[in-house]
Protein backbone atom coordinates (compact mmCIF):
# COMPACT_ATOMS: atom_id res chain seq x y z
CA UNK A 1 0.00 0.00 0.00
CA UNK A 2 1.55 3.36 -0.67
CA UNK A 3 1.40 5.95 2.04
CA UNK A 4 1.61 9.46 0.27
CA UNK A 5 -0.90 10.90 -2.26
CA UNK A 6 1.70 13.02 -3.81
CA UNK A 7 2.57 13.36 -7.10
CA UNK A 8 6.13 12.61 -6.00
CA UNK A 9 6.96 9.10 -6.81
CA UNK A 10 5.40 7.29 -4.37
CA UNK A 11 6.53 5.57 -1.08
CA UNK A 12 5.51 2.50 -0.21
CA UNK A 13 5.67 -0.46 2.54
CA UNK A 14 8.32 -2.13 0.30
CA UNK A 15 10.53 1.15 0.51
CA UNK A 16 10.10 1.98 4.11
CA UNK A 17 10.58 -1.12 5.71
CA UNK A 18 14.61 -1.38 5.05
CA UNK A 19 15.02 1.64 6.96
CA UNK A 20 13.04 0.65 10.22
CA UNK A 21 15.90 0.01 12.84
CA UNK A 22 15.89 -3.62 14.28
CA UNK A 23 14.41 -2.73 17.68
CA UNK A 24 11.08 -1.08 15.90
CA UNK A 25 10.86 -4.43 14.04
CA UNK A 26 10.96 -6.08 17.28
CA UNK A 27 8.43 -3.61 18.45
CA UNK A 28 6.05 -4.94 15.67
CA UNK A 29 6.79 -8.13 15.90
CA UNK A 30 5.48 -8.49 19.31
CA UNK A 31 2.45 -5.79 19.45
CA UNK A 32 1.34 -6.58 15.69
CA UNK A 33 1.99 -10.09 15.43
CA UNK A 34 1.80 -11.42 19.00
CA UNK A 35 5.02 -12.79 19.77
CA UNK A 36 6.04 -12.80 23.43
CA UNK A 37 8.91 -11.26 24.55
CA UNK A 38 10.68 -14.40 25.22
CA UNK A 39 10.46 -16.04 22.13
CA UNK A 40 12.26 -13.10 20.37
CA UNK A 41 14.90 -13.13 22.51
CA UNK A 42 15.00 -16.73 21.56
CA UNK A 43 15.33 -16.22 17.81
CA UNK A 44 17.10 -13.03 18.15
CA UNK A 45 20.11 -14.55 20.67
CA UNK A 46 19.61 -12.46 23.58
CA UNK A 47 17.73 -12.22 27.24
CA UNK A 48 14.08 -11.31 27.31
CA UNK A 49 14.93 -8.26 29.09
CA UNK A 50 16.76 -6.52 26.52
CA UNK A 51 14.16 -7.38 24.07
CA UNK A 52 11.55 -5.85 26.62
CA UNK A 53 13.52 -2.54 26.81
CA UNK A 54 13.98 -2.43 22.95
CA UNK A 55 9.78 -2.26 22.75
CA UNK A 56 9.07 -0.21 25.88
CA UNK A 57 11.93 2.33 24.30
CA UNK A 58 10.06 2.25 20.90
CA UNK A 59 6.71 2.36 22.43
CA UNK A 60 7.69 5.41 24.67
CA UNK A 61 8.92 7.12 21.15
CA UNK A 62 5.15 7.44 20.22
CA UNK A 63 5.15 10.52 22.59
CA UNK A 64 6.77 11.75 18.56
CA UNK A 65 4.00 12.58 16.26
CA UNK A 66 5.87 11.61 13.54
CA UNK A 67 6.83 8.57 14.93
CA UNK A 68 3.70 7.69 16.26
CA UNK A 69 2.07 8.03 12.63
CA UNK A 70 5.07 5.77 10.95
CA UNK A 71 4.38 2.95 13.01
CA UNK A 72 0.45 3.38 12.71
CA UNK A 73 0.78 3.42 9.19
CA UNK A 74 3.15 0.32 9.33
CA UNK A 75 1.34 -1.54 11.61
CA UNK A 76 -1.63 -1.65 9.59
CA UNK A 77 0.32 -4.30 6.79
CA UNK A 78 3.11 -5.41 8.81
CA UNK A 79 1.32 -8.84 8.91
CA UNK A 80 0.97 -9.10 5.33
CA UNK A 81 5.31 -8.70 5.12
CA UNK A 82 7.08 -11.61 4.10
CA UNK A 83 9.14 -12.88 7.35
CA UNK A 84 12.24 -13.31 5.09
CA UNK A 85 12.00 -10.00 4.05
CA UNK A 86 12.03 -8.20 7.50
CA UNK A 87 15.33 -8.93 8.52
CA UNK A 88 14.97 -7.83 12.32
CA UNK A 89 17.64 -10.23 13.09
CA UNK A 90 20.61 -9.26 14.08
CA UNK A 91 21.40 -5.72 14.29
CA UNK A 92 19.56 -2.78 12.64
CA UNK A 93 19.67 -2.61 8.87
CA UNK A 94 21.13 0.42 7.77
CA UNK A 95 19.85 2.40 4.55
CA UNK A 96 23.20 3.83 4.54
CA UNK A 97 24.56 0.45 3.06
CA UNK A 98 21.12 -0.26 1.68
CA UNK A 99 20.37 2.80 -0.09
CA UNK A 100 20.84 2.97 -3.96
CA UNK A 101 21.22 5.44 -7.17
CA UNK A 102 17.39 4.96 -7.31
CA UNK A 103 16.24 4.66 -3.59
CA UNK A 104 13.63 7.54 -3.24
CA UNK A 105 14.10 8.04 0.34
CA UNK A 106 17.77 8.15 0.01
CA UNK A 107 17.79 10.66 -2.14
CA UNK A 108 14.76 12.74 -0.01
CA UNK A 109 16.58 12.24 2.97
CA UNK A 110 20.29 13.57 2.02
CA UNK A 111 18.59 16.48 0.39
CA UNK A 112 16.49 17.19 3.60
CA UNK A 113 20.02 16.25 6.27
CA UNK A 114 22.22 18.88 3.58
CA UNK A 115 19.48 21.82 4.01
CA UNK A 116 19.20 21.07 7.96
CA UNK A 117 23.02 21.58 8.59
CA UNK A 118 23.07 25.17 9.17
CA UNK A 119 21.90 26.22 12.38
CA UNK A 120 19.26 28.56 11.41
CA UNK A 121 17.29 25.85 9.57
CA UNK A 122 14.62 23.77 10.94
CA UNK A 123 12.31 21.71 9.53
CA UNK A 124 8.68 22.14 9.97
CA UNK A 125 5.38 19.88 9.22
CA UNK A 126 1.58 20.42 9.62
CA UNK A 127 -0.69 18.01 11.51
CA UNK A 128 -2.78 16.69 8.93
CA UNK A 129 -0.51 18.02 5.23
CA UNK A 130 1.46 15.40 3.75
CA UNK A 131 4.79 17.30 2.82
CA UNK A 132 7.45 18.73 5.51
CA UNK A 133 9.13 22.17 4.70
CA UNK A 134 12.67 23.09 5.51
CA UNK A 135 13.08 26.72 5.93
CA UNK A 136 15.96 28.83 7.04
CA UNK A 137 15.03 30.74 10.07
CA UNK A 138 17.69 33.58 9.57
CA UNK A 139 15.53 36.79 8.45
CA UNK A 140 13.27 35.88 11.51
CA UNK A 141 9.41 36.31 10.37
CA UNK A 142 9.97 35.76 6.42
CA UNK A 143 11.84 32.31 7.01
CA UNK A 144 13.24 31.50 3.24
CA UNK A 145 11.56 28.12 2.24
CA UNK A 146 14.83 25.21 1.27
CA UNK A 147 13.14 22.30 0.34
CA UNK A 148 10.41 19.92 0.57
CA UNK A 149 9.84 16.40 1.36
CA UNK A 150 7.22 13.78 1.39
CA UNK A 151 5.90 13.27 5.17
CA UNK A 152 7.10 9.37 5.58
CA UNK A 153 10.54 10.84 4.54
CA UNK A 154 10.19 13.29 8.10
CA UNK A 155 9.04 10.09 9.72
CA UNK A 156 12.38 8.11 8.78
CA UNK A 157 14.52 10.42 10.03
CA UNK A 158 12.40 11.34 13.22
CA UNK A 159 11.99 7.38 13.55
CA UNK A 160 16.08 6.77 13.33
CA UNK A 161 16.40 9.91 15.44
CA UNK A 162 18.67 12.12 12.49
CA UNK A 163 16.28 14.80 13.39
CA UNK A 164 14.76 15.59 16.73
CA UNK A 165 12.30 18.63 18.12
CA UNK A 166 9.30 19.65 19.84
CA UNK A 167 5.53 20.38 18.23
CA UNK A 168 3.43 23.65 19.31
CA UNK A 169 -0.37 22.99 18.21
CA UNK A 170 -0.67 21.71 15.09
CA UNK A 171 3.21 22.34 13.77
CA UNK A 172 6.21 20.14 14.98
CA UNK A 173 9.92 21.84 14.24
CA UNK A 174 12.96 19.45 14.11
CA UNK A 175 16.63 20.15 13.73
CA UNK A 176 19.23 17.62 12.53
CA UNK A 177 21.01 15.69 15.58
CA UNK A 178 23.98 14.80 16.06
CA UNK A 179 23.56 10.96 14.65
CA UNK A 180 22.25 12.90 11.56
CA UNK A 181 25.33 14.62 10.65
CA UNK A 182 27.16 11.63 11.00
CA UNK A 183 24.83 9.93 8.65
CA UNK A 184 24.77 12.55 6.44
CA UNK A 185 28.30 12.48 6.00
CA UNK A 186 28.42 8.62 4.90
CA UNK A 187 25.16 8.86 2.40
CA UNK A 188 27.13 12.04 0.79
CA UNK A 189 30.34 9.81 0.63
CA UNK A 190 28.86 6.61 -0.63
CA UNK A 191 27.28 9.08 -3.30
CA UNK A 192 30.39 10.19 -4.47
CA UNK A 193 31.99 6.85 -4.21
CA UNK A 194 29.30 5.71 -6.43
CA UNK A 195 29.60 8.88 -8.74
CA UNK A 196 33.45 7.67 -8.87
CA UNK A 197 33.12 4.35 -9.12
CA UNK A 198 35.40 3.02 -6.20
CA UNK A 199 32.37 2.10 -3.94
CA UNK A 200 33.78 -1.10 -3.00
CA UNK A 201 37.25 0.58 -2.17
CA UNK A 202 35.60 3.30 0.02
CA UNK A 203 32.75 1.14 1.76
CA UNK A 204 35.55 -0.26 4.51
CA UNK A 205 35.06 3.68 5.67
CA UNK A 206 31.29 3.81 5.44
CA UNK A 207 30.44 1.64 8.20
CA UNK A 208 30.26 -1.77 5.58
CA UNK A 209 28.68 -4.77 7.24
CA UNK A 210 31.37 -7.84 6.46
CA UNK A 211 34.04 -9.50 7.67
CA UNK A 212 36.92 -7.18 5.73
CA UNK A 213 35.39 -4.26 6.95
CA UNK A 214 35.64 -5.40 10.17
CA UNK A 215 39.17 -6.60 10.17
CA UNK A 216 39.90 -3.12 8.80
CA UNK A 217 38.07 -1.20 11.47
CA UNK A 218 40.10 -3.34 14.17
CA UNK A 219 43.21 -2.59 12.38
CA UNK A 220 42.99 1.10 12.09
CA UNK A 221 41.51 0.96 16.07
CA UNK A 222 37.94 2.68 14.52
CA UNK A 223 35.00 1.69 16.23
CA UNK A 224 32.22 -0.40 15.59
CA UNK A 225 29.43 0.51 13.52
CA UNK A 226 26.65 2.15 15.77
CA UNK A 227 28.31 3.45 18.03
CA UNK A 228 29.76 7.54 18.71
CA UNK A 229 32.80 8.64 17.01
CA UNK A 230 35.22 10.45 19.72
CA UNK A 231 33.86 13.89 18.30
CA UNK A 232 30.10 13.40 19.02
CA UNK A 233 31.74 12.38 22.84
CA UNK A 234 33.38 15.34 23.44
CA UNK A 235 30.47 17.53 21.66
CA UNK A 236 28.32 15.98 24.43
CA UNK A 237 30.98 17.41 26.99
CA UNK A 238 30.79 20.40 29.00
CA UNK A 239 33.03 22.76 30.27
CA UNK A 240 32.20 25.45 32.45
CA UNK A 241 28.83 25.35 31.39
CA UNK A 242 29.49 25.57 27.90
CA UNK A 243 29.92 22.50 25.41
CA UNK A 244 33.36 21.37 24.86
CA UNK A 245 33.07 21.46 21.27
CA UNK A 246 30.89 24.38 19.63
CA UNK A 247 29.21 23.58 17.13
CA UNK A 248 32.28 25.32 14.11
CA UNK A 249 34.43 23.20 15.52
CA UNK A 250 32.48 20.25 15.26
CA UNK A 251 31.50 21.09 11.67
CA UNK A 252 34.86 21.31 11.01
CA UNK A 253 35.64 18.01 11.81
CA UNK A 254 32.52 16.75 9.80
CA UNK A 255 34.52 18.61 6.67
CA UNK A 256 37.42 17.13 7.34
CA UNK A 257 36.22 13.58 8.04
CA UNK A 258 33.85 13.99 4.80
CA UNK A 259 37.03 15.01 2.77
CA UNK A 260 39.11 11.54 3.96
CA UNK A 261 35.82 9.22 3.37
CA UNK A 262 35.87 10.90 -0.59
CA UNK A 263 39.13 10.32 -0.79
CA UNK A 264 39.25 6.76 -0.44
CA UNK A 265 42.74 6.50 1.01
CA UNK A 266 43.76 3.26 2.07
CA UNK A 267 45.11 3.04 5.70
CA UNK A 268 46.29 0.47 7.96
CA UNK A 269 47.47 0.04 11.66
CA UNK A 270 51.14 -0.91 10.53
CA UNK A 271 51.27 2.12 7.92
CA UNK A 272 51.57 4.66 10.42
CA UNK A 273 51.93 7.94 9.97
CA UNK A 274 54.51 7.93 6.92
CA UNK A 275 51.96 5.41 5.46
CA UNK A 276 49.36 8.25 5.59
CA UNK A 277 51.74 10.92 3.98
CA UNK A 278 52.63 8.46 1.41
CA UNK A 279 49.03 7.54 0.09
CA UNK A 280 48.74 10.88 -0.29
CA UNK A 281 52.35 11.89 -2.20
CA UNK A 282 50.92 8.96 -4.37
CA UNK A 283 47.86 11.03 -5.76
CA UNK A 284 47.82 10.76 -9.21
CA UNK A 285 46.83 13.67 -11.10
CA UNK A 286 43.91 15.19 -12.33
CA UNK A 287 42.50 13.64 -15.86
CA UNK A 288 39.25 15.21 -16.36
CA UNK A 289 37.90 12.15 -15.85
CA UNK A 290 35.06 11.42 -12.74
CA UNK A 291 38.23 9.81 -10.17
CA UNK A 292 39.00 13.69 -10.31
CA UNK A 293 36.65 14.18 -7.20
CA UNK A 294 38.35 11.68 -5.40
CA UNK A 295 41.63 13.25 -6.58
CA UNK A 296 40.04 16.92 -5.43
CA UNK A 297 39.44 15.53 -2.12
CA UNK A 298 42.91 14.07 -0.86
CA UNK A 299 44.33 17.79 -1.98
CA UNK A 300 41.46 19.28 0.31
CA UNK A 301 43.23 16.82 3.12
CA UNK A 302 46.87 17.78 1.85
CA UNK A 303 45.68 21.50 2.37
CA UNK A 304 44.04 21.11 5.97
CA UNK A 305 47.49 18.89 7.07
CA UNK A 306 49.10 21.78 5.78
CA UNK A 307 47.27 24.06 7.96
CA UNK A 308 47.65 21.94 10.80
CA UNK A 309 51.27 21.62 10.94
CA UNK A 310 52.75 18.12 11.73
CA UNK A 311 52.38 18.29 15.57
CA UNK A 312 48.72 18.95 15.26
CA UNK A 313 48.22 17.01 12.10
CA UNK A 314 48.30 13.27 13.47
CA UNK A 315 45.96 14.58 16.26
CA UNK A 316 43.46 15.53 14.10
CA UNK A 317 43.51 12.89 11.28
CA UNK A 318 43.28 10.04 13.93
CA UNK A 319 40.68 11.14 15.62
CA UNK A 320 38.59 12.52 13.05
CA UNK A 321 39.27 10.72 9.92
CA UNK A 322 40.36 7.09 11.91
CA UNK A 323 37.86 7.85 14.65
CA UNK A 324 40.15 6.84 16.98
CA UNK A 325 40.00 7.17 20.86
CA UNK A 326 41.35 9.40 22.98
CA UNK A 327 42.85 6.79 24.95
CA UNK A 328 44.45 5.41 21.76
CA UNK A 329 45.49 8.75 20.60
CA UNK A 330 47.09 9.47 23.87
CA UNK A 331 49.49 6.33 23.78
CA UNK A 332 50.53 6.57 20.40
CA UNK A 333 51.53 10.49 20.90
CA UNK A 334 53.20 9.17 23.96
CA UNK A 335 50.90 11.97 25.62
CA UNK A 336 50.01 12.46 29.13
CA UNK A 337 46.60 11.04 30.25
CA UNK A 338 43.73 13.67 29.88
CA UNK A 339 45.52 15.40 27.80
CA UNK A 340 44.28 14.44 24.35
CA UNK A 341 41.37 16.43 24.09
CA UNK A 342 42.99 19.77 25.02
CA UNK A 343 45.43 19.24 21.85
CA UNK A 344 42.31 17.99 19.58
CA UNK A 345 40.43 21.54 20.27
CA UNK A 346 43.42 23.40 19.50
CA UNK A 347 43.80 21.22 16.03
CA UNK A 348 40.03 21.62 15.26
CA UNK A 349 40.17 25.61 15.90
CA UNK A 350 43.71 25.46 13.23
CA UNK A 351 40.76 23.53 11.00
CA UNK A 352 38.01 26.24 11.66
CA UNK A 353 40.33 28.92 10.04
CA UNK A 354 41.25 27.27 8.12
CA UNK A 355 37.78 25.99 5.89
CA UNK A 356 36.81 29.49 6.93
CA UNK A 357 39.67 31.29 4.61
CA UNK A 358 38.49 28.50 1.99
CA UNK A 359 34.77 29.43 1.92
CA UNK A 360 32.20 27.16 0.89
CA UNK A 361 29.96 25.00 2.74
CA UNK A 362 31.17 21.64 3.74
CA UNK A 363 27.69 20.10 3.32
CA UNK A 364 28.46 21.10 -0.88
CA UNK A 365 31.11 18.77 -1.77
CA UNK A 366 28.78 16.65 -3.68
CA UNK A 367 28.35 18.34 -7.24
Amino acid sequence: MGFSNSKQLEICTGDIIPWLPAAVKLYLEHTERGETIRALARQKGVHASTVLRQVQKTEGRRDDPLVDNLLTQVARSWCDQKEDSLSWKGDASDPIDLGSENDVISKHATRVLRNLMKDSTLLAITKGVDTAVVLDMRDGDTPAQLCKAPREVAEILALREWISGTSSGAVSRYRITPSGRVALNRMMAKAEGRAVGFSETSQSFLGKSSSSAHKKANNTGRRSSGSETPIRVLARSRSAGQPYLNNRLIEAADRFQRDFALSQLETSQNSGWSGVMSGLRNTPKRSGSRADRMIDARQRIVDALNALGPELAEMAYGVCCLEKGMERMEAELKMPARSGKFMLRVALKYLERHYAAQGGDDHDLIY
